[in-house]
């Protein structure tokens, strides 16, 4: 195995760690399972503007959480 392969290796398992990391974050601020694709997960805005609210009661009048479902 090469040291570029044994990198993107290590990469990975730190992106994977660190994905982990702000998944159990945004629950405990936010109380919403974002699931396993933190991307998707954070591209409609809703989880964002939950976080929003939570430092800032009311800063986004109204989160549709439709598309969580």
């Amino acid at each position: 195995v090469s040291l570029t392969e044994n990198f993107l290796i290590f990469i990975s398992l730190v992106d994977h760690f660190a994905s982990h990391i702000v998944r159990e974050w945004l629950y405990d601020m936010v109380g919403l399972d974002v699931g396993a694709n933190l991307f998707d997960a954070l591209s409609d805005g809703v989880v964002l503007c939950s976080i929003a609210n939570t430092i800032r009661p009311g800063v986004v009048p109204k989160v549709d959480l439709s598309s969580l479902n």
